[in-house]
């Protein structure tokens, strides 16, 4: 199968959510990715991804010191705002250290919920032309969704690797899967290696 319209996005794989110290990981997120054995999957699918030239794009939340693009209607948001939480360059935004980026993959903060708003990712897919994409990362239930709605508004086809992504727990882990199957493919991480990423 060609993977020349392909990409990976991969959504929140930082400290603040893989740790348990975290601001989202002690909420239980990292735990529940510990029960989806995350860590070792997503290596496996980047690993995959990278052998076949498929572009990763990091996405990670992280504010600059004017906290630029924040939404001071989101309450989640401002609530870091206020307590100067999240910013780059912070120990919580650095990517979980196993499974953070390369130099060959593409890093983008963003100051949202879904990886196109604010941002220049949509604009550098479809310079690629890329029209496929493997999304994954914390949380299934919030960001994961909302890249997947998004993206397929914009008129991309998405396939959520279910294995690489946790929520804060089981319940909300089933419930966004059963959302999100009405707009895209969900597949674990065994079976994109071995049919979309296959060589």
């Amino acid at each position: 199968m060609s993977t020349e319209d392909l990409a990976v996005v991969s959504l929140h794989l930082q400290n603040f959510t893989l740790d348990p110290q975290g601001a989202i990981g002690d909420n239980g997120s990292a735990r529940h990715a510990r029960e989806q054995n995350l860590v070792e999957n997503v290596a496996t699918l980047f690993a995959a991804a990278r052998s076949r030239d498929v572009p990763i794009f990091h996405i990670a939340c992280g504010f600059d010191e004017a906290y630029t693009g924040i939404n001071p209607y989101m309450p989640i948001f401002t609530g870091l705002q206020q307590r100067g939480e999240m910013k780059i360059g912070s120990w919580g935004v650095e990517f979980f250290p196993a499974i953070k980026p390369e130099a060959v993959d593409t890093t983008i903060y963003h100051a949202g919920l879904s990886p196109f708003a604010g941002t220049t990712l949509d604009k550098i897919l479809t310079g690629r032309r890329i029209r496929r994409l493997l999304v994954f990362g914390i949380s299934t239930r919030w960001v994961v969704e909302a890249a997947v709605f998004d993206a397929c508004d914009r008129g991309y086809g998405v396939t959520v690797v279910s294995d690489c992504s946790a929520a804060a727990d089981e319940g909300l882990q089933r419930e966004a899967v059963v959302a999100l199957r009405n707009f895209a493919t969900v597949a674990d991480t065994r079976t994109v290696v071995s049919t979309v990423l296959a060589g």
